[in-house]
């Protein structure tokens, strides 16, 4: 953004501001000059970061401009890169993700209307997460935001402009009533007094997640936790119809502002050297900076307070002595939810995942730049006088012409190419594991001295280890924007809110809410457990793995489970070892000989299976002093031991490689 006009107002034809407007607008106008200068020192490095995402590693950020762009070349030179970046980025959102990141309700015994009320509540988050929040793509932005930029946050706000129209909906104190019983009600009251409630037609409206990097962020300077945070600002480019039908007459006259396209300028690319990358950009017409006021409750402001500036003139929009939301606990909120990459001490803004793979990203580029000149300038060339008469003009050859009589030029080897430079950017490349905490095994390479599962999921629980603070953050953060979308729940989605869903099955799960009834307390639990890898690498290694253990263990998995596993990827559920069939088998004669019975014993009988389930029914016989169980039972276990003993005896297997049976007499 451009530098902010504080001193005048544009010359838009603007409504002449109340004392207490005038008094609003430069205690904020004030804010917004401190929150700028602080923030001042670390938009160069975001810039930088956002053009490295993009491919553009080259780009340089021109301070007094507070722009990108490419420096010129000197005669000869060229840029080379290679991407190493990418896959760090990448790799660190897949390790970000869990299963589902979308965490539960739970509500206290004495308040919940029914057991069935909590499901269809947790149906409704769910509804909401999918279908109206769109919680899983916001979320997958939101990490990309603060591994690239080191900080981010997401505002919960409801957009009354969005959606199906309602007709006549009566409203007290400015808030639509959408219970009906409340709201006939409440016109009675009013007929009863004489008066008339008031009714609108209004959008059903949605609640929306504002996914919000560092550049639309404005925070007091010097306090480095944001829960000690006075106040906090978000500037957010909005188009002027949009405002003049939220605010109607305050917004009336707005021009838009011409340096929106300034701050996200970064689409530049080696081809666009030399020029004004504004200009190439173009400009975001029709819309004005926005500035969205949060003052934090106080003793002058109990329940906090909302303002809301738009354009580079600050006009004055709303004011508004309540915050938007309100916590389980009853306490205000703006809304907003800081998430940071990695944290600093005695700092706000965090440090991202590219602030330390820049530098030797830098010196990959140099040295691959370097290697392509040296092969480039080691091709062979011809020196000639000039006049001298060459008409072959074949490539790679090159022609020099030096003046006649010159002096023979000197040449020089220099070290050239060689494998120093593969092992230079080696080592560079070990440089970016180390600052990304992010090795080659979690990318899906497989190091050559790891040969087993456990020990290629060490590694990666390592790297995983390093990352439990920012997804203890990711997910600490999701509980409290659920917590403001359950507030809106209540207050927006009425009495007969209809959910439907996809199901499992094939078909669609339908449920009528009634979001009226949501008790005043409630709890929301986060998803639990790390998230789980996802690289078919280490799922096929733990196949190989328990193969080669069932082996070893003398239980041999079939063929069947191992090539079923291989297509599927993942370990298969064990098949059934045929030892469960003599358990049970042992358990029912069990059951036969507390009846009374004796049972016989077969020949295919496992004994080192089925006696020690009779040996456990012998001890509690002895428990309870039941001889006549003891006896059955040794008795039972006597015969196993003969079977076993005239198997081993047997001379030989039958054809099918069973012991044959004992002849019978």
């Amino acid at each position: 953004m451009s530098a902010l006009a504080l001193d005048e107002p544009q010359t838009a034809s603007e409504p002449i501001l109340s004392d207490r407007d005038a008094k609003v607008r430069k205690t904020w106008m004030e804010r917004i000059q401190e929150a700028k200068k602080s923030r001042f020192p670390f938009e160069a490095p975001w810039q930088q970061n956002l053009a490295f995402v993009a491919g553009n590693p080259h780009l340089k950020y021109d301070r007094s401009e507070r722009k990108l762009f490419l420096p010129d070349l000197a005669a000869g030179e060229e840029r080379t890169s290679a991407d190493k970046i990418m896959q760090y980025r990448n790799t660190a959102l897949g390790e970000l993700t869990g299963d589902d990141d979308r965490p539960e309700l739970q509500f206290a015994q004495d308040d919940l209307p029914s057991e069935e009320y909590a499901k269809t509540a947790n149906f409704a988050v769910e509804y909401g997460w999918e279908c109206e929040w769109f919680a899983d793509q916001r979320l997958e932005d939101l990490k990309r935001t603060i591994i690239d930029l080191g900080t981010g946050a997401i505002r919960v706000r409801f957009d009354p402009t969005v959606g199906p129209v309602k007709v006549g909906v009566p409203h007290r104190d400015g808030k639509p009533i959408f219970d009906m019983e409340e709201a006939r009600a409440y016109v009675a009251e009013q007929q009863a007094q004489g008066l008339q409630a008031e009714f609108r037609d209004i959008h059903e409206g949605r609640t929306v997640w504002d996914v919000l990097t560092p550049l639309h962020l404005l925070v007091p300077p010097a306090i480095p936790n944001e829960e000690k945070f006075p106040w906090e600002i978000v500037v957010w480019p909005e188009q002027i119809e949009k405002l003049k039908e939220e605010y109607g007459a305050k917004a009336a006259g707005l021009v838009e502002d011409t340096d929106i396209a300034s701050v996200f300028a970064l689409g530049a690319t080696d081809s666009t050297a030399g020029t004004d990358i504004d200009a190439e950009q173009g400009k975001l017409k029709d819309h004005v900076w926005a500035y969205s006021c949060y003052e934090r409750p106080c003793r002058k402001y109990p329940k906090g307070r909302v303002v809301v500036l738009a354009s580079n003139s600050f006009r004055v929009l709303s004011v508004r002595d309540e915050l938007p939301y309100k916590g389980p606990d009853e306490t205000y909120r703006s809304g907003i939810t800081y998430f940071h990459w990695w944290r600093i001490t005695g700092r706000f803004w965090a440090k991202a995942l590219l602030d330390g793979l820049k530098d030797p990203q830098r010196s990959i580029n140099r040295r691959v730049t370097q290697k392509n000149e040296i092969i480039d300038r080691g091709m062979p060339f011809v020196i000639e006088e000039e006049g001298s008469i060459n008409p072959r003009q074949g490539k790679p050859l090159e022609r020099v012409t030096v003046k006649k009589g010159s002096a023979k030029p000197e040449f020089h080897e220099g070290i050239g190419s060689g494998e120093y430079m593969y092992r230079d950017i080696d080592s560079l490349k070990q440089d970016m594991e180390e600052a990304a905490g992010i090795r080659a095994v979690s990318m899906g390479d497989n190091p050559a001295s790891v040969t087993n599962y456990s020990q290629l999921l060490l590694l990666r629980q390592n790297d995983q280890i390093k990352l439990k603070p920012t997804i203890r953050g990711i997910r600490g953060g999701v509980k409290q924007i659920v917590e403001n979308c359950v507030y809106d729940i209540g207050l927006y989605w009425g009495s007969e809110k209809m959910l439907r869903l996809a199901g499992d099955d094939g078909l669609a799960r339908t449920a009528l809410f009634n979001a009226t009834q949501l008790p005043a307390f409630y709890l929301v639990k986060t998803a639990k457990g790390d998230p789980k890898p996802h690289d078919q690498v280490g799922n096929l290694r733990m196949v190989e793995d328990i193969a080669r253990h069932s082996i070893d263990s003398g239980q041999p998995l079939p063929t069947s489970w191992y090539a079923d596993s291989l297509k599927a990827g993942v370990p298969l559920p064990i098949p059934e070892a045929p030892q469960n069939d003599q358990q049970e088998k042992a358990l029912r004669e069990n059951h036969m000989m507390i009846e009374g019975a004796e049972p016989e014993v077969s020949y295919y009988d496992n004994a080192l299976v089925q006696i020690p389930e009779h040996r456990s029914l012998q001890d509690q016989a002895v428990i309870v002093g039941d001889t006549e169980l003891i006896d059955r039972v040794e008795r039972h276990v006597q015969a196993h031991l003969a079977s076993e003993m005239a198997k081993a005896q047997a001379p030989a297997e039958d054809g099918q490689g069973l012991p044959a049976p004992p002849s019978v007499p």
